[in-house]
């Protein structure tokens, strides 16, 4: 019988890696999705999710909102559009077209982009502003670097406001990093739009020679592989400095990964940065009736099994408790209902539900 999995071009995919690379698409369509609704501005995110399938949807799920927000990336802001013009581009509820997956995945969108903005404006005794490094760990089709760099970081400004440019010039790296196919698919995109070609040839981007110093770096690594062969491709070809303040963000990542290899990567980061910085983002399924069938359906669809992390870090004390026996110092965790309070700001709470009403607001 044919799989009804996607297929991946570039890059040898083994056939039971093909779920869990899926679950890149996914993320990217809710999020597009969101965006096509007002939740949050992303030009980018239609030129990433053209053609793109997931294990639950596909880019026609999201087709009409995609060509709402390409309006706007052309200058029509479609918050300015009465209710009955934007009504003219209804995504469809299933998947990703449903009010409560958008007001997640803008949710979850606000926190990563928190997190970065607040360890970009950190002052480091030893290097001030000027120098410091993001690593994106299990990166998929994130347009992060892309709306920093165009000032779209959905984040609260900093102190001294938008100076992302000043910092590029005074020494933030950024680095992506997946499995190759993935990262041979997005470079590929990257080359062939040319709105995305002009904001990397603005920062400077990785060359063909791998030597060659730049500002933004994507990276070919499997995740199961040893973290040391990671850190030793960084060091050696993409001028990452392990004395430099650093930021690893894992986004619905470590949860697939065996709990082995997340405790590995955890472990390697704090043993070789002198300065280093998380961000995990990471589904906490508890004990209860609910948590079960979530993890079913989850090994249902091949992408996790009783060895992966997420079958081993169930609380969020789970979560926290590793992250100390991994080597960080301190941590700070919350569930998603006190992020949304407390993370997100006020004018983004609200932005969000100007968007749409909620069918039912007890599901929130």
């Amino acid at each position: 019988m044919q799989s009804s999995y996607p297929s991946f071009n570039g890059g040898d995919v083994a056939q039971n890696d093909v779920p869990i690379i899926a679950t890149a698409n996914d993320a990217i369509l809710s999020k597009l999705s969101a965006s096509s609704m007002g939740y949050y501005d992303d030009p980018f995110l239609p030129h990433l999710c053209k053609d793109a399938v997931g294990l639950t949807s596909s880019s026609t799920n999201t087709r009409a909102g995609g060509e709402r927000r390409m309006r706007h990336s052309r200058g029509l802001d479609h918050r300015n559009e009465p209710p009955s013009s934007r009504s003219n581009y209804p995504p469809r509820r299933s998947g990703q077209g449903q009010p409560l997956i958008r007001r997640g995945s803008h949710a979850r969108v606000c926190c990563i982009d928190r997190s970065i903005s607040a360890f970009l404006s950190l002052e480091s005794e030893c290097h001030g502003r000027s120098k410091k490094q993001v690593v994106v760990i299990g990166a998929g089709k994130d347009t992060a670097y892309l709306r920093y760099r165009s000032g779209l970081l959905s984040a609260p400004p900093t102190k001294s406001g938008n100076s992302s440019a000043v910092e590029e010039e005074e020494g933030i790296r950024w680095y992506e990093v997946d499995h190759g196919s993935v990262i041979q698919e997005k470079r590929a995109i990257f080359e062939s739009v040319p709105e995305i070609k002009c904001v990397l040839s603005s920062s400077g981007t990785q060359s063909k020679d791998e030597l060659t110093p730049s500002v933004f770096h994507m990276i070919s690594h499997d995740l199961r592989h040893p973290m040391e062969e990671l850190f030793s491709t960084l060091i050696q070809k993409h001028s990452f400095n392990v004395e430099v303040p650093t930021l690893f963000v894992l986004e619905c990542v470590q949860m697939y990964l065996p709990e082995t290899n997340s405790r590995d990567i955890l472990s390697t980061i704090t043993h070789t940065c002198t300065t280093p910085f998380i961000a995990l983002y990471d589904p906490v399924l508890l004990h209860d009736s609910f948590g079960k069938v979530m993890h079913d359906h989850l090994a249902k669809a091949g992408t996790v099994s009783k060895h992966s992390a997420i079958s081993h870090n169930r609380t969020l004390l789970d979560q926290i408790q590793k992250l100390k026996q991994c080597g960080f110092d301190r941590v700070v965790g919350c569930d998603m209902m006190d992020a949304y309070d407390t993370v997100l700001t006020k004018e983004q709470r609200r932005r969000a539900n100007s968007c749409e009403m909620l069918d039912e607001i007890e599901e929130w």
